[in-house]
């Protein structure tokens, strides 16, 4: 009788719903499709890829003149990533990284020569 009892719980376990790994849960990026807007000059305004109409991995903006303005890292519609953004001169405005589209770690800023204004970890709050 307890042979019937091990061998049901085996069965039963055997045929649970097992957890994903990292590997299975990560999207087939095969279906990106590529977005762009433009300004009325032709010259591009935002570009990047969408994944399930949201914003999927490295995306780009630029001023009207074609210098970036900035980047920033998309997973699934949030930003996840590193984030940039540059002053019209192509200077860094400041750099940064995003978690579940909230900011994370430590932040810079600068002012408009590129000297360091400000420090900021987002880490402790």
């Amino acid at each position: 009788m307890r042979f019937l009892y091990l061998l049901l719980a085996v069965l039963i376990l055997s045929c649970a719903p097992k957890e994903q790994t990292a590997q299975e849960k990560k999207k087939d990026t095969s279906d990106l499709k590529p977005y762009s807007e433009v300004y009325e000059n032709g010259q591009t305004h935002i570009q990047g890829n969408l994944l399930d109409d949201k914003r999927h991995g490295l995306w780009a903006s630029y001023y009207l003149n074609g210098v970036k303005w900035s980047e920033d890292e998309y997973y699934e519609g949030q930003r996840n990533g590193k984030t940039i953004s540059y002053y019209p001169s192509g200077l860094f405005r400041y750099k940064g990284t995003y978690i579940d589209d909230e900011p994370a770690g430590n932040w810079i800023f600068y002012d408009e020569e590129g000297k360091i204004q400000k420090e900021e970890d987002f880490s402790k709050k």
